[in-house]
Formats: C-alpha cells, sequence, structure tokens
C-alpha cells in the first residue's frame, strides 16, 4: 500500500510529495536517535542495488513511510520496509 501512496504523489505535482517527505523526515528524526544512519543505509546504492535485484524499488519517501508505519504499529524499525532491515539493529 505504501506503493500506492507514494504514486499518488508522482501523479500531482510533485511539490506535495516534498511537503510530505519533509513533515515525514522532521517527525521521525525526534523520534529516532540513530534516523540519519538509517537514511544513508538505505540511500546506499549497493543497498539499492540489492533491493532492485530481488525486486523492489523503494525510495527514500517509501522508506520513511514504512518507518512512520513501523512506529504507529509497534514494530520492530524495519518490519514494514523488509529486505532484512528488521533483523539488523534499526531500533534498540
Amino acid at each position: 500500500m505504501i506503493h500506492v501512496y507514494e504514486d499518488n504523489f508522482f501523479e500531482n505535482a510533485m511539490f506535495y510529495r516534498d511537503i510530505v517527505f519533509l513533515c515525514l523526515h522532521n517527525d521521525l528524526k525526534a523520534k529516532i536517535s540513530d534516523f540519519d544512519d538509517l537514511i544513508i543505509s538505505h540511500s546506499h546504492v549497493t543497498n539499492g542495488q540489492n533491493i532492485t535485484l530481488r525486486g523492489g524499488e523503494h525510495s527514500a519517501l517509501f522508506f520513511l513511510k514504512s518507518l512512520d508505519l513501523d512506529l504507529r504499529c509497534g514494530y520492530k524499525l524495519g518490519t514494514v520496509c523488509g529486505y532484512g532491515r528488521d533483523e539488523i539493529r534499526m531500533n534498540e
């Protein structure tokens, strides 16, 4: 469902996507102590290539929304995004 959420922003003016991105970024940065490290890891080219080879494609907005859902649902960070992210130390 996050893909549908994200695709909706690509069909409309891009500034809506940017506003949601910035709001999620600021909210999550205040809640997750190693937030910058998580974003850098997600954005690393090797990580992106690995996910693509496994059939996935996840933008930074997708990753932010997945972290938001993890927190809202009480899941370990990385659970919604998947690809073994919940197995890596992400929330302790």
